[in-house]
This record gives C-alpha cells, structure tokens and sequence, in this order.
C-alpha cells in the first residue's frame, strides 16, 4: 500500500498549449492521415501498436515467456553456473543489485525525505548563511565532482567527493530531490551552442542589482570566471540570420515582479501572464533599448528597469529550427547531458504528439523575472545559462517530523529559503515541486528542459490526479457534462495541464518495455543505457528504474487514489483508454499489455 502524501500546489499551466485551451471541450483536429480519427486517438494507436511490437520481440528473445524467472544478463542457478570460474559470485552479485535496486523502488519516499532533512540541517547548522546546495563540477571525461561551498570554504580541496557514475548523480540529486549548481558542461555539451550565442561585450556590463546576501558567489569556487559574465552578451546577429528578424515569439508580461506579491491564485495554481506576439527583429530592439536605460541608470545611481518588462519564454525555438537544420552552422546546436536522461515525457511527446514538447529558450533583459511557482507536471527541470546571470530563490518545501524524532528542534522544520547566483556557463538542477522565483540580474538567454523520469513519475501522477479531481469540482458546478463522457475529461486534462490518463499510461507502458528489452538485450528503438557507467552501475539504474515504472503502472491500472488525497474521485482507467482510442478493443489489448509487462517485471523482483 502506498503511503498518503500531502498535496503540492498545482503547477503553471501546460507552456506548449495556447492558455484558452484550458479546460476547453473544443473538438480536436482530425490526423491528416486518418481522417476519421482525432490527432490524439492516432497518436495513441500508435503507441499501442509500439507497445504490442516491442512485447512480441521481447517475448521470442525470452525462451518462455509465462515461465521465465527473472533471466537477466543470462542468469542461472548455483549448480549450472558452479562449472564456470567466477560466474556464482558474478551472479550472487548481480542478485545483490537485484535486491538493492528493489528496495531503492520501496522507500523513495523516505530518500526524498532524506534529503530535505539534509538541506535543513545544513540551513541550520551554516552560520554564514552559504546556502545548502552542492555545486557539481564536470572535467571534459564526463566525471563528476561535488562540493558543498561551505565545506570546500572551510574544508579545502580535501572535501571534494568523487562521483563516479551517472547513477550516484542520480541517487545523490534525483532520487533525494535536492538542487545542485553544475558547472563544465560548456565545454562539451553546451560547446556548440555557447560560442554561436555569445559575442563579447565593448564595455562594462551593469547589473540591475546587486547580488544578495547568502548566495553562491564565484569567490566559492575556485572554478569559476569572475569576469565572463561582464564581458559577455547575446549575439543577435545569429538569431537575426538563422531564426530571422520576421519570425514571430511569444513575449510575456508580467507585472507581478519578485518583491511586488506572488503570482499564484488562491488555489496555489501559478497564474497566466499576459502574453504578446511580435517579430523577433522587434523584441531584440526591445532588449537593447532596455540595457541602455539600465547602463544610464547605472551611470547615475539608479538601477532601475522600466515596469512592465517583457520576456521571452517558453520558446520553442530548437523544435522551430529542427525545421530548417541544414541552414545552421551546427546541429544539434546542444546535448542533453547523460545524467539528464530517461526522459519519459519528451521522448514520448515527440514520438506521439504533433511536435510538442517541453525543451525552451528563455530570453529576459536585465530586470526580468519568473515569479513564485513550481514546474509544470511537477516534472524535473535544468536550466543552463549560454548568457548572463540570474538569482534563484529557492522555498524548500515543508517537512512534518516524526513524533520519534531526538533532535530537539520542534514537531517540523520551517519553510526556509534560499537564494543560489547562477552565472553564464552553469546549469542548474531544479527538483521536483520545489516552489522557485528566477530573476535575472544580466540580460540572460538559457537553455530549459522539463521532463519526467522513474524518480519523479509518482510526483507527476499526484498532479494528474489533482488536476482531476479539480476537474470534476467543476464539472459538478456546470451540470451538463455526462458522468460517462470520459473523452470530454480527457480534453480537458490535457488542457489543462498538457497530459491526460491515457497519455500518462502509455508513457510509462512504453518506457518500461523499452527498459526491459535492453535489460534482455533486445534491441530498442534508442539505446537506453548509460554509455559512460560501469556494467554495475547501469544495472542497477536499469532495474531501478523497472521497479519503479512498474509499481506507478500497478497504481494507474488498479485506480489507485492512495498517494493523494483526492476525495472521492476515480481514474476509471479503462473508460478513458476506450474513449481516447475509440476503441474498446484496443483497450482490452492496452490493458493486457500491461498486465503481461507486470508480470514479466515479477519474475525478478527478489
């Protein structure tokens, strides 16, 4: 039985849909392809169809599907492998990984839980006030080392720790759900897209204000360069070439400014800005005018932007110039890092959905700013700065305590703060349902990515299942919404939130068969491994991740409304699988797809 968690406020609205969709029973748009069929119910076909293939490819590598026993990596028992030198402690300790893995899918509640505890004793314990967050420095073999500022100031070089695999990273940071600053991706994932983006400045630089008190500053790290964001600056003549002075962005208002009140409604749901469409060549005057008066005001004492500052965000600039590659100097113009991959819900969207997705450009002038909230789908999300510098704060969430808890510090930890400086060059790790305010002190271009995987998908769910719930409140205030009209529930889902059940199920559906077949050694659409972990490491995070889809498909198919509290609401999975594929067939064939995955993934479990 899963364990009840409190509820998160609800997250921004769906970026990647027009705001007058939400909540909207507008009918869909027909597939060019299939004329009878909504866009949505042929994409979902679709990802059934996948599903059903990759299991009978599964099914012939494995001799005997109903009876296997878990063969992973060619398992056998003590007496047939007893013959080969090594091969007992080899597969005793493949069975170790097995276990280890298993439990690590048990108490994820516990390792986030873990985690917060840990932020809150570093606030506590740190006089200085250094904010409790690791910077993650990246040499150009892709290894890893972490350092907490505090330590490293007070400690030295001999408090660094090793991080030797993509899993550690994931385990330290994903899995406990805390932030961290990382610092050497410039140099290699992010190379291309950094020296096309930046020119360098012929004066100067003034910064709307100055950096507060309690952040990570470059005197911290003795990796940083103190002066490249002074010396640095958007080229605009590459977006003027390559995306062109006509292209049209979307550009939000919002004068609901960090300081100035929150930017959530009473029912914690982070509100829409006023967004306005105009010509590139127009938003780029917009930002060089608005440096200038910042440089004057510099020059006079005054520092103050203009109200009403635009910003451009939300953009979906690399899914535009996927459209015209062959034109740009490079492409891919960045790759995601390893450690930010698994990505369930853009891999999905872009194999199942009509270009959507969750990647943006985010560009502000000096004095421009994302106000309290947290991230759509409450998803993961990494920001890294090709340009400029901005100020996060961060509003570590609540911690109830255990009434056996010794330490002598109340029934709970109090919501704290934090604020981290993020410079150009450096990436940063946003958890999970983590509230935040962004700020940018420099005119900043960054590169952002939502996205989902096994660690958080749970969390994803418990927006789904709020987000429902508020549905059919509102549904019950209308009236004339049939109680059966579950196609109509999920058009407005996806409205809202840019997600509906059937999308949900079948993004964990199809990753998980994917992480099975290369578990089994079937070949996949896409490699699924980490290239840069030990054979160790990438069998613990395959099967890690298994243990996990597979318990958040057991709670999709059996209704589960267990780790939220959602009142009285249903998910009625099969109702919405039935409207969605118009089809109740293919339901029946969806949810034997799944019910067969479980059952191959409970062979295994130790």
């Amino acid at each position: 039985m899963m364990v009840t968690m409190k509820t998160y406020d609800r997250t921004e609205p769906d970026p990647t849909r027009n705001p007058s969709h939400s909540r909207s029973h507008a009918s869909e748009t027909k597939h060019p392809s299939q004329d009878h069929l909504p866009a949505h119910a042929f994409h979902m076909r679709n990802a059934l169809r996948d599903c059903q293939r990759m299991m009978d490819t599964l099914r012939r590598q494995v001799d005997d599907f109903t009876e296997c026993e878990g063969i992973i990596f060619s398992i056998r028992s003590s007496e047939e492998a007893s013959d080969r030198n090594g091969s007992v402690t080899n597969e005793l300790r493949t069975i170790e990984l097995l276990r280890s893995a298993y439990m690590s899918a048990k108490t994820y509640l516990q390792m986030r839980e873990d985690g917060l505890k840990f932020t809150y004793q570093r606030m506590a314990s740190d006089s200085k006030q250094i904010p409790p967050i690791d910077v993650v420095s990246v040499d150009e073999t892709g290894r890893f080392w972490h350092t907490s500022p505090l330590s490293k100031q007070e400690g030295g070089a001999n408090c660094h720790q090793l991080l030797k695999s993509i899993h550690q990273f994931k385990q330290k940071y994903c899995d406990k759900n805390v932030p961290c600053l990382i610092r050497g991706l410039e140099k290699s994932h992010f190379k291309d897209i950094s020296s096309q983006w930046r020119k360098s400045s012929i004066r100067q630089i003034e910064m709307y204000s100055e950096p507060a008190r309690g952040v990570i500053s470059d005197a911290c790290n003795s990796n940083a360069a103190p002066s490249a964001n002074s010396q640095t600056i958007v080229n605009t003549e590459w977006f003027s070439t390559f995306v062109g002075d006509d292209s049209m962005v979307p550009v939000r208002i919002n004068n609901n400014q960090p300081g100035r009140g929150s930017n959530l409604d009473d029912d914690g749901r982070a509100q829409e800005c006023e967004t306005m469409e105009m010509k590139l060549s127009e938003w780029i005057d917009e930002c060089r005018d608005h440096e200038e008066q910042i440089h004057s005001s510099g020059r006079s004492g005054e520092r103050r932007p203009r109200d009403n500052i635009g910003y451009l965000k939300d953009w979906h600039l690399v899914n535009f110039l996927s459209q015209r590659n062959e034109s740009l100097p490079s492409w891919p113009l960045y790759t995601t890092p390893s450690f930010f991959q698994r990505d369930l819900l853009n891999d999905f969207l872009r194999r199942y959905s009509d270009g959507g997705d969750y990647k943006f450009v985010y560009w502000g002038p000096s004095g421009s700013a994302t106000t309290l909230h947290s991230d759509v789908l409450h998803s993961y999300s990494w920001s890294y700065n090709v340009v400029g510098m901005k100020k996060w704060i961060f509003h570590i969430p609540e911690l109830q305590r255990d009434n056996d808890d010794d330490d002598g510090r109340g029934e709970h930890y109090n919501s704290k703060q934090f604020e981290v400086i993020q410079n150009t060059g450096e990436t940063m790790f946003v958890p999970a349902t983590w509230k935040h305010e962004v700020f940018n002190l420099l005119e900043t271009i960054s590169i952002n990515h939502n996205w989902i995987t096994a660690a958080n998908v749970d969390l994803s769910w418990q927006c789904l299942l709020t987000e429902i719930s508020s549905i059919e409140t509102e549904l019950q205030s209308w009236g004339h919404i049939p109680d059966l009209d579950f196609a109509a529930r999920e058009n407005m889902l996806r409205g809202c939130i840019g997600l509906d059940v059937t999308s949900f199920f079948f993004m964990v559906l199809v990753e998980l068969i994917r992480l099975l077949s290369s578990l089994y050694g079937v070949d996949c659409d896409e490699s699924v491994g980490e290239e840069l972990d030990s054979s160790e490491d990438r069998l613990l995070d395959l099967t890690s991740a298994i243990f996990r889809l597979r318990n958040m498909l057991c709670i999709i198919m059996e209704n589960s409304m267990e780790i939220i509290d959602v009142g009285d609401c249903d998910v009625h999975l099969e109702k919405r699988l039935s409207s969605v594929l118009e089809s109740q067939e293919l339901a029946n064939e969806a949810l034997s797809c799944a019910t067969n995955v479980v059952k191959m993934t409970d062979r295994f479990e130790p």
